[in-house]
Order: C-alpha cells, then sequence, then structure tokens
C-alpha cells in the first residue's frame, strides 16, 4: 500500500469515527411549583418546629417513573432543581404557614423548643405510568409530636396524584406541582385540625 493510500485510510477512518462519536446531550432541571390552598384557622399561639422531610433512596435528584409494577427508572438527562424531600419541606411549611393555626413554623433545628415537631418520610415521588391515566403521584407519611416529650399527637400516610396532560417531563414536572400541593395541602390542614 502507498503511503498516499496509507494517509487516505488514515483520514477516512478518522473521519468515520468522528461522526459515531457520541454527542453531548445537557441535563435540563425543572422546577416544582405547588399551589398551596388551605383554609385559615383560629391560631394556638403555639410554635411548630419542622425536621426535614426524608425520601426514600430512589427519590433524589433524578425524575422518576414507574412503568410495570415494581420497577423504577429514571428519566434520561432530566432532574429535579430541588430534591423531592426539599421541595417537599418547603412545600409543607408554607402550607402550614398558610393556616395560620400556629404563631411560630419553621425548622425545628432552629428553635429553642417547639411546642411541637414534625417529621415526615416520603414513599413515592414519581411518574406512575402503571395506572390507567398516567399521574404524577405523591406519598408520605407525616408525624407531629409534642415537643416536650415527643408523644404522638397525629400520624397520617398522605397520597395525592395529578394526571400527566402529556408524555414527557416538562408535563411531569407540571403534575408534579399540582400533586405535590395538594399533598402538602391536606398534611397541613390535617395537622392544624389535630392542634
Amino acid at each position: 500500500m502507498s503511503r498516499s493510500a496509507t494517509v487516505m485510510l488514515a483520514l477516512a477512518v478518522t473521519l468515520t469515527m468522528g461522526c459515531a462519536a457520541p454527542r453531548f446531550t445537557p441535563t435540563l432541571y425543572y422546577s416544582v411549583e405547588p399551589v398551596i390552598e388551605v383554609s385559615q384557622v383560629e391560631t394556638t399561639g403555639e410554635s411548630l418546629g419542622m425536621r426535614p422531610i426524608q425520601v426514600d433512596r430512589p427519590y433524589r435528584q433524578r425524575m422518576m417513573f414507574r412503568e410495570r409494577g415494581h420497577v423504577l427508572h429514571g428519566y434520561p438527562n432530566a432532574e429535579w432543581a430541588k430534591t423531592p424531600n426539599e421541595a417537599a419541606t418547603r412545600a409543607l411549611l408554607d402550607a402550614l404557614t398558610e393556616t395560620g393555626r400556629f404563631d411560630d413554623v419553621g425548622n425545628a433545628a432552629d428553635m429553642p423548643r417547639p411546642d411541637y415537631v414534625l417529621l415526615g418520610n416520603l414513599r413515592k415521588f414519581e411518574e406512575d405510568r402503571t395506572l390507567e391515566e398516567v399521574a404524577a403521584v405523591v406519598e408520605g407519611r407525616v408525624e407531629l409530636r409534642r415537643g416536650g416529650d415527643r408523644s404522638a399527637v397525629w400520624t397520617g400516610v398522605i397520597r395525592a396524584s395529578h394526571p400527566l396532560a402529556e408524555p414527557g417531563p416538562h408535563a411531569y414536572a407540571e403534575a408534579m406541582s399540582v400533586a405535590l400541593g395538594q399533598w402538602a395541602s391536606e398534611a397541613a390542614e390535617r395537622i392544624a385540625a389535630a392542634t
């Protein structure tokens, strides 16, 4: 093989490899903007300290969906702008504040001796494709305890869902905004009623 043929072959291989190389796809970040709708109630004059909501391991930054039964998948190149536990903690704090039941609502670590302590754990924060109508689903257990002796005042599992308008992460983020708002609003109203 001549030198010029070798150069041409090397150039052809290089060009082919360059065309076959994978392209970079940037990760897109989606925000959740829950709408809180709660009834205002009479204040107790007490304080409520909330610990950050915990989240099950798969529900971190990546946007998750359930396709068949118990199998969870992550959307490729799509993540939440805030982790689900941060979004849920903020939504529930906002909803509790909106009820007007407590004089002070905040992070339990920042309060000297709150009258009540609130704990929670998210069990689901996903797009559920196993349902008849694909929906964003939020499910979490919430516990309200007295600040002094930590005795239980109220415990409940709250579940909320909202159908997706169309397939895809953008519609999923919109549906999750509605579902999270419903979840936080229902939890806040139940807590307000329990105190």
